[in-house]
């Protein structure tokens, strides 16, 4: 996905120079992140990375413990904690980084809650929901530009592939649409993707799926699931990223598997969700 960054935002620079704990926690995570995908070494043990680690997080240990109320829930300690999130995350300690997320939550409601954190970036996860998930916080609206114009012909291409769709799920899939092609002919034409384009089609998405729920094995609950596994795929795999839910996939091939022959299921749409599944979630080994 070709993404446009602005080289001269330097904001992450400032918290890192200002900020010890940050800059040791960045240095974990770039060790890592140099370990697992440049080094292909999972299971060795860096001792560079891990100074860094004890170092930021005693830092950080200590400021928590502090009477500085305010440098508690700074944006630079938020920022770090969110950084020890990710890496966990990236790490495949889900329990830590989920952990961590709840601190970060904490941390939020000291500051306000997210109405005050409007233009930020905050973490998007594909478990149970950390933020957007009390009616005090709305889950942001999809991005302008993504939403349906007056000649467009998506929606009825989506209603004559899957009639009767549900009209939440349709909103989603539409957007999905939409925003694959403008990277599509981003990739053709080497423009770039804005980076807030992608956060706000990802939250809207990604947090209006974990919320919507319908019967087990239904089409709907199925292509709930299809767009969830290609959500996954288009917003976070490709960052190596993996999949926080070990039950996902399996419910994924079930509901697959499940769908009754009168549901009346294009074998288009059943093609491809089951390339989705191989693509993101589904573990092709175990097939062979």
């Amino acid at each position: 996905m070709a993404i446009g960054y602005r080289a001269d935002n330097r904001e992450w620079l400032d918290l890192i120079g200002s900020d010890s704990a940050a800059l040791h926690i960045t240095a974990f995570a770039v060790e890592s992140f140099i370990d697992r995908i440049l080094c292909k070494q999972e299971n060795t043990i860096n001792l560079a990375a891990m100074i860094h680690f004890q170092k930021g997080t005693n830092i950080i240990h200590e400021r928590l413990l502090g009477h500085d109320e305010e440098k508690k829930i700074s944006d630079s300690t938020i920022g770090t904690v969110l950084k020890l999130a990710s890496a966990a995350h990236f790490c495949g300690d889900f329990n830590a980084s989920q952990h961590h997320m709840e601190g970060i939550r904490r941390m939020v409601d000291l500051r306000g809650g997210l109405t005050n954190f409007h233009g930020k970036h905050m973490c998007a996860e594909m478990s149970s929901p950390v933020f957007f998930r009390q009616p005090s916080e709305p889950i942001p609206e999809y991005p302008e530009k993504l939403l349906a114009a007056a000649k467009d012909n998506v929606l009825q291409d989506i209603t004559e592939l899957i009639p009767d769709l549900n009209k939440d799920l349709t909103m989603a899939l539409e957007v999905l649409r939409r925003f694959c092609w403008q990277v599509n002919l981003g990739t053709q034409t080497r423009g770039y993707i804005a980076p807030t384009t992608v956060y706000e089609t990802m939250i809207s998405v990604t947090y209006r799926l974990i919320n919507m729920a319908f019967p087990a094995s239904s089409t709907h609950e199925l292509i709930r699931y299809g767009l969830l596994a290609f959500s996954y795929h288009v917003f976070l795999q490709w960052q190596d990223i993996r999949l926080p839910i070990f039950h996902f996939p399996n419910a994924y091939k079930i509901c697959i598997v499940g769908i009754k022959v009168d549901e009346q299921v294009s074998p288009r749409l059943i093609l491809w969700l089951s390339m989705i599944g191989a693509c993101s979630v589904f573990n092709i080994s175990d097939e062979a």
